[in-house]
């Protein structure tokens, strides 16, 4: 095998054959024995056979190989390669030798990898073992000024390669910034002034660009270069593409202003007018130029701060790259160079219109309003009215599924052009031109050009204010004349679906204007009226969206749309053809104004009751009609349905509304389905039946939400009873319902706070019976909620103590023995709050209770802060041991003492016990404590 492996021949063959055939199988195989010889080789011998390969006498294939091998060894060895004095002088040689002899005879592709092998060895060895690299180099090939070029941009190039400490490689980096300003900008200079070939401008533009790629170097040592380097390239497409790009990534780009003022004058002077011809001759969708327009403007938009200080600069890349934005066509089948362009605008927008003068100190003597507006208004105006024809959608069978993508983004990249205008501008200048095109393209049935007026006027809604109220009401007008005439159920086009749902989009995007305008009752019930009309059937999602936007404050006006928003909504609500998210939308725009009785009892309660008669697990016609698809499991259908009345109760929220001697609609609603309710969460232990109770539990927990306090009473019996099965079979929701009816019966006004200490009591004695209980950690939630927020009224009620007990009884247990961290933490959490309450209000017999408790608190809580915690568990437990520290000095002393002897003898537990005036120094020893326990138990 040795012999095998160090005959040069040998391996040259099996590479020849690795290339050449076509067997995968023997590929595999031959895959396989090269990788060996890589593993098996040391890194001499590998040097060596890897130059023995490069020889001429083999194929380029194989001297690739050599090459590319050569390469890995030094990339992954190389500060062993390096540490070996003998071995890097030989290679050192050996590159530069067969580089100056092999340059005319190996192919490219070998020259250019034995390049990045001699730049990586060279980084290295600089600065301290090769410090004159560069010069030497440099002497070296002085003749040949093409291969010194490639070999200084791979010095360059694989500093991103280099695999060394952080302290060496900031080193390197720092040498490399001295060698850029020192040597290698006038090595470039130098040639580039006589440079006549091709290739060896070529190469002095990429050794310009590697460097520049350099983290950190300086772009002002770079100016004089880079203005030769861009003079070679401007006729060069792709070269200035490459060059641009790695500008306007550069870190250091907005260090030197005059740099990027001469790189502004050389895109106006040059690129510009290179831009155009090549548009004109090949086309505005050819790729080479749209590379060079994105790159040129990811340039310009890095630069807009310094840009808009140069008044007659800005005006030209502006009245440039508005030729691009507005090029003639439709996008992506006509042209594709006008998408690039417009963000720059919104950049000059952002500086101009938005930040205030006192950014630019130098704006009061050079910058005017008169200087910049002529010519900005002219700019952006145009920009605006190009938009509608190119925002426009083309006909579909004009675009595959690819581009109709790519179409969707160039809209939402320009969807704010029409603001951009309006804030240059100012005024209502902008917005009185866009009412003009909607209602011209609206009299010629132009729907797209429509949709696109309405897309744009959607984009600077969000910005307008009460001045713009004229040109806001003629747009909701002319946006109703086109419902009316060319948005009707008739036209059913996906141009129409289209612009219903950008109507719709405005709608909501306008609704902060309507809905304080003086006449905002006749604008909302204009607007209600049209989507209710001609927007369902059209584009029913965002009607629905507009109509919850428009409902949620129930304004006056909705009494006179109430059949026309519950003859649409249920018309959708009972289509289960319809999703089911959309439906209950459409549900709770109808639970939106069903606080009107006739309202409710025509279009709901004949559902709610026949959903109420399904005393069986079988389902209704009435329930079949609404839930059709046979692939919908009973218990989907049922979590539906559950779902309607949480829709329902969210939205008939009555607690603001004067509803006389009416019943609400949420109480009937609640009346007529609460057997069915209770039934589910008494079958929930069945299948599904967890889904099926938390849904239950959800209703429930809305219904609360929305009754006044007395009427949440009347059904306090219902629920607490409800609880005690829903408790253990849906544990979390039924949690969440627990604490939010305490929340809306207790209070120290309330009449229904004295019926609550009955239930609370009732769950404590149970929580104190299932202390393995793995919900115990939900449970816990309302007893924190009950000593935490309800303690006030709580310590009014006879049963005070009674409660207290059985909480503190309950907590100090599971502070003992869980094993949970978030049962611990919450036991400890209320404990801790039990006793800042009794302390505040000085309860002393709490206080007493505290005491009878306190040696197991203490003990647990002294033996717990020794054990890893919860962050927020170790700060409750250091407040509870602090609270006993202070309270009762003495007994916990003794406690600590007699149940750790050696907690005596502790530095630490001596000064946190001593810090009793200030608590969070007291915590902070705690945690010290803790820290040093846990690094204890580590050693």
């Amino acid at each position: 095998m040795s012999e095998a492996l160090g005959d040069a021949a040998q391996i040259a063959q099996i590479i020849g054959e690795f290339y050449s055939t076509a067997d995968e199988h023997r590929r595999a195989q031959l895959n396989a024995y090269l990788c060996q010889i890589r593993n098996e080789l040391t890194k001499e011998q590998m040097i060596g056979l890897c130059s023995g390969l490069i020889d001429s006498i083999y194929p380029s294939s194989v001297q690739y190989f050599g090459a590319m091998t050569l390469y890995t060894t030094i990339r992954n060895h190389g500060e062993v390669i390096v540490a070996d004095q003998q071995l890097l002088e030989s290679l050192k040689c050996y590159l530069i030798e067969r580089l100056s002899k092999g340059a005319q005879t190996l192919t490219q592709s070998v020259t250019n990898k034995l390049s990045s092998t001699l730049g990586l060895l060279t980084l290295y060895t600089i600065p301290d073992i090769w410090p004159d690299a560069i010069r030497d180099i440099t002497l070296i090939w002085s003749s040949n000024e093409e291969l010194l070029l490639r070999v200084l941009a791979e010095i360059a190039a694989e500093f991103h390669n280099v695999s060394m400490p952080l302290a060496q490689r900031s080193a390197l980096k720092s040498e490399l910034h001295r060698i850029s300003k020192h040597h290698v900008v006038k090595i470039i200079s130098v040639i580039l002034q006589d440079a006549l070939q091709p290739s060896l401008r070529q190469a002095a533009i990429e050794c310009v660009e590697q460097w520049l790629k350099v983290p950190g170097v300086e772009l002002a040592t770079w100016r004089e270069t880079l203005s030769q380097a861009l003079f070679a390239i401007k006729d060069d497409c792709p070269a200035l593409t490459s060059m641009f790009g790695i500008l306007a990534q550069h870190d250091e780009l907005l260090v030197s202003k005059e740099l990027v003022l001469d790189l502004c004058r050389y895109i106006n002077d040059h690129v510009a007018e290179k831009v155009i011809y090549e548009i004109e001759c090949e086309g505005a969708d050819s790729e080479e130029v749209c590379l060079l327009i994105s790159s040129i403007c990811s340039f310009l938009e890095n630069v807009v701060s310094i840009l808009v200080k140069e008044n007659d600069l800005l005006q030209s890349i502006c009245v440039f790259l508005c030729k691009l934005a507005t090029w003639p066509g439709k996008y992506l089948i006509d042209e594709c160079v006008s998408e690039s362009p417009i963000t720059f605008f919104y950049l000059v927008r952002e500086e101009l219109a938005n930040k205030p003068k006192l950014v630019y100190p130098f704006l009061q003597e050079s910058y005017s309003e008169r200087e910049f507006q002529p010519y900005l208004n002219e700019i952006y105006g145009h920009l605006c009215e190009a938009a509608i024809s190119k925002l426009a959608w083309p006909s579909t069978s004009q675009l595959n599924m690819e581009q109709q993508d790519t179409f969707v983004q160039y809209r939402k990249t320009n969807h704010e052009i029409a603001l951009s205008a309006h804030q240059i501008v100012g005024g209502c200048d902008v917005l009185n031109f866009l009412n003009s095109a909607l209602s011209a393209s609206t009299n010629d049935a132009n729907i797209s050009r429509c949709e696109a007026v309405v897309f744009l006027w959607e984009g600077a809604a969000d910005y307008l204010f009460e001045v713009h109220y004229p040109s806001i009401c003629q747009c909701l007008a002319l946006c109703r004349q086109l419902s009316d005439s060319l948005l009707t159920s008739s036209s059913l086009t996906t141009d129409s679906e289209r612009c219903t749902s950008s109507v719709m989009n405005l709608f909501i995007a306008l609704s902060h204007l309507v809905q304080v305008h003086d006449e905002s009752d006749r604008l909302q019930s204009e607007i209600i009226f049209s989507v209710c009309l001609n927007s369902f059937n059209l584009s029913p999602t965002t009607a629905l969206q507009c109509l919850e936007k428009y409902l949620e404050d129930r304004p006056d006006c909705i009494k006179n749309c109430a059949d026309a928003i519950c003859e649409s909504c249920y018309a959708y609500f009972a289509n289960s053809a319809n999703s089911s998210k959309q439906r209950l939308v459409a549900l709770k725009c109808i639970g939106n104004i069903t606080f009107l009785q006739n309202v409710l009892y025509r279009v709901i309660a004949p559902y709610v009751e026949d959903l109420n008669a399904d005393s069986t697990n079988e389902v209704s016609a009435s329930q079949a009609s609404m839930s059709s698809d046979s692939s919908s499991s009973k218990t989907d259908k049922k979590a539906f349905q559950i779902s309607i009345f949480a829709s329902l109760f969210s939205s008939l929220n009555n607690k603001k509304l004067d509803l006389g001697n009416c019943e609400p609609a949420t109480m009937i609603i609640l009346r007529h389905s609460w057997s069915v309710l209770r039934k589910i969460i008494d079958e929930s232990a069945g299948t599904g039946g967890s889904k099926l109770g938390d849904k239950v539990c959800d209703a429930i927990n809305s219904a609360l939400c929305s009754l006044p306090q007395p009427l949440v009473g009347s059904f306090l019996p219902d629920v607490c009873d409800l609880l005690e099965s829903a408790l253990f079979t849906n544990p979390a929701c039924a949690s969440n319902l627990a604490k939010n009816l305490i929340l809306a019966c207790g209070g120290e006004n309330s009449a229904t706070a004295p019926a609550l200490c009955e239930p609370i009591s009732n769950w404590l004695s149970t929580f104190n019976n299932k202390l393995e209980h793995p919900a115990m950690d939900e449970w816990m939630g309302i007893v924190y909620s009950v000593f935490r927020k309800e303690y006030s009224w709580l310590r009014k009620q006879p049963s005070f103590l009674h409660i207290t007990s059985n909480g503190l009884q309950l907590c100090v247990k599971l502070l003992s023995s869980s094993n949970e961290p978030v049962v611990v933490k919450t036991a400890a959490q209320t404990i801790c709050s039990i006793a800042n309450q009794s302390k505040s209000n000085g309860d002393e017999q709490v206080k007493l209770m505290l005491a009878e408790c306190g040696e197991q608190v203490v003990g647990t809580s002294f033996t717990r802060i020794q054990t890893p915690l919860l962050r927020t568990t170790l700060e409750t437990l250091a407040e509870l041991l602090f609270f006993y520290t202070i309270t009762f000095p003495a007994e916990t002393r003794a406690v600590i003492k007699n149940s750790y002897p050696e907690a005596t003898e502790s530095q630490m537990v001596q000064a946190m016990l001593k810090m009793t005036d200030n608590a969070r120094n007291f915590k902070q020893m705690v945690i010290r404590i803790n820290q040093a326990a846990l690094k204890e138990q580590k050693a």
